[in-house]
């Protein structure tokens, strides 16, 4: 079957469904009189849209507004009534059916009140295939995948599923009962692609993407997608390679219609495709016309290759991007080089809204003073000036005048203020061009330009207007933004308070300039980790932008005060801040917005540090999705969600999920050729398999991390020391101590020659090579090394402290060794108060502490002490570590062990 055919069969398709059975055989006859050759075809999928077997696929969805289509499949089985009793659930009414048995919505009183489905199997003809389906299901946690909360079964015997009863209608149908516009449609259908994204991560294929499996509620008032009836999915990496053709035909992939084993993402592609062309209707611009194509295209290799990739061009029409399945023509090609190069159109935007407004503006004063003619006359030689200066730019950019010139954003800024710092009296117009490309150049990094250029604004400014006019007051503050950016915290502070003493000069306050400084100072103290004075100046500014009704703004501030709880440990805070910040920004961006991901990504890790583990991935998971949607797969932000992902993976000791994300970040940069990243993520991937105990592999990507770096001038600050103190630590793992020596010496002569005696990165390294000297019982040089840390901490700062207490843990450890109980035990005390004090009770460090204390008493045969200690250990590491972890069983044994001793005695 080729292209051609498979469309003209679909029109024929969707065309018959309408038809009474006894007259769509004719029917099929006079459409294809050119074409016989085709009816057998098309009967053939007639008879699988019409089988038993398509029915169980093509059941109504689970919600309150169901219809009775379908019910007459339940063959000789009792419909339930109100009231009935199923375990702890009772029955409301029936809903609807399905190919398994029926659906009914029931209200559930414990563990949680609330109104479930229950899916009551009358038969499970293969159990292998139920508990698949369960399976399936119960690995899907994502807020636009219908939740799976149990499988169970009555007293005599009847399975059933318990699911998310979801209240709306299926997303055409909700799409047109609210008029939504066709942005409101594509977003609403991107949930859908996040969704069926997610289930992909996981390796599962729906197989049945249609209106009726995508349902729509409202929570909070905000429109929410739920995918539903995953029950004909099949686990990509399980693929049975069955026969049986699962799916509803006109969302079938012409592959599955000739090979029914074929079950990958691209099936899911094209079925999405066919709803996305029936959700936007007839409002399809070529772009979008375009996107459905390719999702539908009949080669799934021509296909997008996953919903991530349709979701991404959808996000870039929405966003005015050009989109990457359209055949723009030389104007519109001329037009995208203009939007891909985003500071180059906001330069130029507002580059000519200055010119029309300052000379209108000139124009008019002119003609009050009665020189109209000698006023136009200079208006029109200077506007002739900037005519021809953006003329000149933008020829650079004009692919007919420089076919042989590879235009950059940075050349044509470059050139725009190179023009006007050339201009010998810059005017007050001039100045406000001088301030564009200032802000132009911050946002390229370009910082000593930037600063060249705004100085240069601000003095032409000072010298013609007074002294708080706004003007003067942005170029100070945009000046503040770029000297903390520079690392210059006291002359960003100066040109900021100055600020703000001028605009509280102004007759009338400038409130959104007040509240944009104070929130600059805000982040410039926290950089400074002057937390009080950042708490003060962000409160402020949110005060002001509360009374402004800035929704973007106020979100800004919520978000800034989240960073400054969360860097105090204070998590319940900061978690509070951020999800206020959330929820106006998913109204403002919607949930694909790189900010939400943002937030995402700092959320995942307070529910880490909270030992929420679930909540926690899945905030990570969706962060990941977020910034793919928002940037692509190898954006910086999208990788450091993989790497968050996979530190979380080393954590709950899924050493191999970890790998996999290592082995997708590796893939982007070796594309590049990038060895200064290559060697950063070679040295994690090592780490994984040191934690793994697979020794041999971790030592060859360590030794290739260090290699990779061997003739690089590093950029990332540490890269050389992090690279030898990990192998180092592998190294310790394997009691090869004197290979870990040489890397710790080497570290440590890299950071005395490059940076304080007291760099917290040193203690770091000086901790390492301490602990080092304990395993080998060289304790007096390890005691060294660890009061050497001791004696140069002189800050509170975190990263500071908790070198502080891992050289206060290993000095009581080599006293205990030594039997001077009392003084090890004031020293794991004296760390324990410490630790508390930045994380509090249940941190995981204290229960390492606890366990130390307890094997001091243990010592000393005070048996009810040490076992005190040890079972606060024991609860803080059941929560804290996953069930296999050594240090959890080291206590759950000796508790045992001691429990026994303790009857004995």
């Amino acid at each position: 079957m080729n292209p051609e055919q498979y469309q003209f069969i679909k029109q024929i398709l969707e065309k018959v469904y309408n038809i009474e059975a006894n007259n769509q055989l004719s029917f099929i006859e006079k459409a294809c009189q050119s074409r016989t050759e085709l009816i057998p075809i098309i009967v053939e999928m007639l008879e699988i849209g019409q089988s038993e077997q398509a029915k169980k696929l093509d059941q109504p969805a689970i919600h309150n507004h169901i219809t009775n289509i379908g019910l007459h499949n339940v063959k000789n089985e009792e419909i339930l009534p109100k009231g009935t009793s199923i375990n702890d659930y009772i029955i409301i009414e029936q809903i609807g059916s399905g190919g398994m048995g029926n659906v009914y919505s029931a209200k559930q009183s414990f563990p949680a009140e609330r109104i479930v489905a229950i899916k009551l199997l009358k038969s499970i003809p293969n159990f292998q295939f139920f508990e698949s389906e369960s399976h399936i299901l119960a690995q899907l946690n994502h807020p636009n995948i219908a939740t799976l909360y149990e499988v169970d079964k009555t007293p005599d015997g009847q399975y059933f599923i318990v699911m998310e009863y979801i209240d709306g209608y299926d997303i055409i149908k909700w799409s047109d009962n609210h008029k939504l516009d066709l942005n409101s449609r594509i977003k609403l259908f991107q949930q859908l692609c996040s969704g069926i994204s997610y289930a992909h991560e996981k390796g599962i294929i729906h197989c049945d993407i249609k209106p009726n499996n995508v349902l729509i509620t409202e929570i909070n008032g905000n429109p929410v997608v739920k995918i539903i009836d995953f029950g004909i999915s099949r686990l990509e990496s399980q693929n049975d390679g069955g026969n049986n053709l699962a799916g509803t035909p006109a969302y079938l992939a012409p592959e599955v219609l000739s090979n029914p084993k074929v079950v990958d993402t691209r099936r899911d592609v094209y079925s999405l495709g066919v709803l996305l062309k029936k959700l936007l209707a007839e409002s399809q611009s070529g772009e979008l016309k375009s996107i459905v194509n390719k999702a539908t295209a009949f080669n799934k290799q021509e296909r997008y290759a996953s919903p991530v990739s349709l979701g991404f061009d959808l996000s870039r029409y929405l966003n005015k991007k050009p989109v990457r399945s359209f055949k723009y023509n030389w104007y519109q090609l001329s037009v995208l080089f203009v939007r891909r190069n985003l500071t180059v159109v906001i330069f130029s935007m507002v580059l000519l809204l200055s010119l029309i407004i300052g000379f209108i503006a000139q124009y008019q004063q002119a003609e009050l003073a009665k020189k109209q003619s000698q006023a136009a006359q200079l208006a029109q030689k200077e506007a002739e000036e900037i005519s021809e200066f953006l003329i000149e730019i933008f020829n650079v950019a004009n692919p007919e005048k420089n076919t042989n010139i590879i235009t950059t954003p940075e050349n044509l800024i470059h050139r725009a203020k190179s023009k006007l710092l050339a201009i010998e009296t810059p005017d007050l117009t001039d100045a406000r061009f001088m301030h564009t490309i200032g802000n132009i150049y911050a946002r390229m990094e370009k910082l000593d330009d930037a600063l060249e250029v705004i100085n240069t604004s601000l003095k032409v400014k000072q010298s013609k207007l007074p002294e708080n006019d706004p003007s003067i007051i942005s170029d100070k503050i945009q000046l503040g933004l770029i000297y903390r950016k520079t690392g210059k915290p006291e002359e960003a502070e100066k040109q900021l308070l100055s600020a703000v003493d001028l605009i509280k000069s102004q007759a009338t306050e400038n409130s959104h300039q007040l509240s944009t400084c104070y929130n600059a100072l805000g982040n410039l103290y926290i950089a400074d980790e002057k937390l009080s004075e950042a708490i003060k100046y962000h409160e402020m500014a949110l005060e002001i932008r509360k009374e402004l009704d800035d929704k973007e703004s106020i979100a800004e501030s919520y978000n800034n005060l989240g960073v400054i709880n969360h860097n105090s440990k204070n998590w319940k805070l900061a978690a509070k801040y951020y999800y206020l910040s959330l929820d106006i920004y998913n109204q403002i961006h919607g949930e694909n917005h790189p900010y939400i991901a943002t937030l995402k990504n700092n959320l995942a890790l307070i529910e880490q540090n909270n030992f929420n583990w679930q909540k926690s991935e899945d905030l990570f998971s969706e962060a990941w999705i977020n910034w793919q949607y928002a940037y692509g797969e190898n954006h910086s932000s999208t990788i450091t969600a993989k790497r968050n992902l996979a530190l979380f993976y080393n954590l709950r000791m899924k050493y191999d999920r970890a790998i996999e994300i290592y082995d997708l970040i590796l893939s982007a940069y070796e594309k590049v050729n990038d060895k200064e990243k290559l060697a950063k993520y070679n040295s994690m991937k090592a780490q994984s398999y040191a934690k793994k105990e697979e020794f041999e592999k971790a030592n060859q990507f360590h030794r290739l991390a260090i290699d990779l770096t061997s003739n690089l001038d590093l950029s990332e600050k540490y890269l050389y020391n992090k690279l030898r103190s990990q192998y180092a630590q592998t190294l310790i793992s394997q009691n090869k101590f004197e290979e870990a020596k040489v890397l710790l010496n080497e570290a440590l002569k890299y950071l005395e020659e490059n940076y304080p005696k007291n760099n917290y990165m040193r203690l770091y390294t000086l901790n390492i090579l301490a602990d080092l000297y304990s395993s080998q019982h060289e304790f007096q040089s390890a005691i060294d090394l660890y009061n050497e840390v001791i004696g140069l901490i002189n800050s509170n700062q975190s990263n500071y402290q908790l070198r502080h207490i891992n050289a206060l843990i290993g000095l009581g450890k080599i006293f205990r060794q030594q039997n001077q109980y009392q003084k090890s035990e004031d020293l794991f005390l004296q760390s324990l108060h410490i630790n508390q004090s930045i994380y509090g009770e249940s941190h995981k460090t204290n229960g390492i502490i606890y366990f130390e204390i307890g094997t001091v008493e243990l010592k000393q045969n005070n048996l009810k002490s040490a076992q005190d200690n040890l079972n606060k250990a024991l609860k803080i590491q059941e929560v804290a570590l996953t069930p296999s972890d050594k240090d959890l069983l080291a206590t759950q044994q000796l508790l045992n062990s001691l429990k026994q001793n303790i009857k004995k005695y």
